[in-house]
């Protein structure tokens, strides 16, 4: 299984317009704390508990941003093999 998660933490109050802008359009990556795998961590466990064990997981594609509305998207999907023709 493949997961993808999009974290989207808050912009912060103290900035100027422009600065705050340039977040809002994700022109500027959060590179603060927590780090992106405390928050893959957070979320796994907190899906293991409903109906998910993350140890089917192969692949993961994670991204942080700065939103005017705080949220995770996640999206988990099944990997699709090829076959290869020797």
């Amino acid at each position: 299984m493949k997961a993808e998660l999009h974290f989207y933490r808050s912009i912060q109050k103290s900035i100027s317009k422009k600065e705050h802008e340039r977040r809002a359009i994700h022109e500027v990556k959060p590179a603060i704390k927590s780090d992106l795998d405390n928050y893959i961590k957070s979320v796994f466990d907190g899906l293991k508990c409903a109906w998910f064990d993350d140890g089917q997981i192969v692949e993961i594609n994670a991204v942080k941003d700065y939103d005017e509305c705080p949220r995770v998207e996640v999206k988990i999907s099944t990997i699709n093999k090829k076959r290869e023709i020797k």
